[in-house]
């Protein structure tokens, strides 16, 4: 503010007091830039020996470190120590854990390799070939007796391997027989739980199949040299059932007859086991219709008061292209199993039943017998296999109807299979080929 006076040039007061402010507002800007930069050293001061302290990863500050002002650069460098307490702390666990499980790891690893030392070992010195395939089919080890046995070079046998991998893969009892060119060989394949691992395992089964065909050669031998001798018997027992006079006789006779019956179609079974084995069976399949087929071969059991047998032909698989012969035994083995297997006092009730399946005819032979455990329902059709029941009754048979079923089966290009509820009975489903409907129906008018 300024007091003019009358006789004081009002423009002169005002330049003066102009200068004067702009003087003190000079001063003042002067004066709070050099505090600042005061107040600045300070506090760069104070975060050089943070800076420092954290550079060298010091919980405490030395002496040249530690910070006396400002107060909230004090509260961090004290945060910070306790921080870099904790890290520390925690690092020193970490390298003992680390410690401790590079330990056990590394005794796991010799552990492992002490075992796959004794492994490989133990399967180099074996006679079987051992190999080993992962999920996408690669050979991880194979010894040196899977190579010997295929009598194959490395290369060769690691490709004959994997093929036969996936032929057992896709086979349901994962089990194959092949000829090495030097052995015969039995291969089984195991699968892991994950199902990450197959191991195959080749057997030398060379000496099994020679006395194998040995034993069929002297079961087809002696079926050829029982032959002859069995019709003089049974032609003997023919002219005694027809001459004799004496009731107990003529019965002993009859009972002759029926032996040398049974003994005749046991012989008929070992020639067809024989001729099935080495390959020399023929049938000869012929358009013809099977309901007249099933009731000449119902004529066996005709005479027998506890069976029964029901047919139900559909219409449009009322026939087949089979060889007649062989089809009426498929029958008979099917129906006699059948009997065989029914329940102690009660009837042997049969159903059999067609229906068209495709290119196929279905035939499926249905009993109410005690049927078949679980446990041999895939050996049910094996040479010689008979069904052990936990009872007391003796089941008699050569266990060959049904692997003779299965075989010629197989040869009308067909399939077999069996289902079956222990106590409640059986049932056998047969696929053969079909003829067509039209012809059926020509065949039937």
């Amino acid at each position: 503010m300024g007091v003019f006076s009358r006789t004081v040039d009002r423009k002169t007061v005002l330049v003066q007091l102009f200068i004067r402010n702009v003087f003190v507002w000079l001063a003042t800007f002067l004066a709070a830039i050099v505090i600042g930069f005061l107040a600045s050293i300070s506090v760069v001061r104070a975060v050089e020996k943070l800076t420092r302290q954290m550079t060298a990863a010091r919980i405490l500050p030395d002496k040249s470190e530690k910070i006396k002002s400002p107060r909230e650069l004090v509260q961090l460098q004290r945060t910070y120590g306790r921080m870099q307490e904790r890290l520390l702390t925690a690092q020193t666990r970490l390298k003992e854990l680390n410690s401790s499980l590079e330990a056990k790891v590394k005794a796991q690893v010799e552990t492992i390799q002490r075992h796959e030392a004794l492994l490989t070992s133990l399967f180099s010195d074996m006679n079987e070939g051992i190999v080993l395939f992962n999920q996408k089919l690669e050979m991880r080890f194979r010894n040196p007796s899977a190579v010997r046995l295929l009598n194959l070079s490395e290369n060769e046998a690691r490709k004959r391997f994997l093929a036969l991998v996936k032929e057992m893969h896709q086979s349901p009892d994962k089990h194959l027989f092949i000829h090495s060119g030097v052995y015969d060989l039995e291969l089984r394949m195991f699968e892991s739980g994950t199902k990450d691992v197959f191991c195959v395992i080749a057997r030398d089964a060379t000496s099994e199949v020679q006395i194998d065909r040995l034993k069929d050669e002297l079961i087809g031998i002696a079926a050829h040299e029982l032959k002859t001798p069995l019709a003089g018997v049974r032609m003997a027992a023919e002219c005694l059932v027809k001459t004799v006079q004496d009731p107990e006789s003529k019965e002993t006779a009859a009972e002759l007859l029926e032996s040398a019956d049974e003994m005749k179609d046991m012989i008929s079974r070992w020639l067809d086991v024989a001729k099935l084995q080495t390959g020399s069976y023929e049938i000869h399949p012929e358009f013809c219709l099977i309901k007249p087929m099933i009731r000449k071969a119902l004529k066996h059991f005709s005479g027998f008061k506890d069976f029964e047998c029901s047919l139900e032909i559909s219409p449009d698989a009322a026939a087949a292209n089979v060889d007649k012969q062989a089809f009426m035994q498929i029958i008979q083995n099917l129906l006699s199993n059948a009997y065989k297997y029914r329940k102690e006092g009660s009837v042997c009730r049969v159903k059999i039943q067609t229906r068209k399946l495709g290119d196929f005819l279905e035939l499926m032979v249905e009993d109410d017998g005690i049927g078949v455990p679980e446990s041999a329902l895939d050996k049910i059709f094996d040479r010689f296999y008979q069904v052990r029941m936990d009872s007391a009754r003796k089941i008699g048979g050569t266990g060959l109807g049904l692997y003779i079923t299965k075989e010629l089966v197989l040869l009308h290009k067909g399939k077999v299979t069996v289902a079956s509820t222990l106590g409640e009975g059986t049932v056998f489903t047969l696929e053969l080929p079909a003829l067509p409907t039209e012809t059926a129906n020509e065949e039937e008018e």
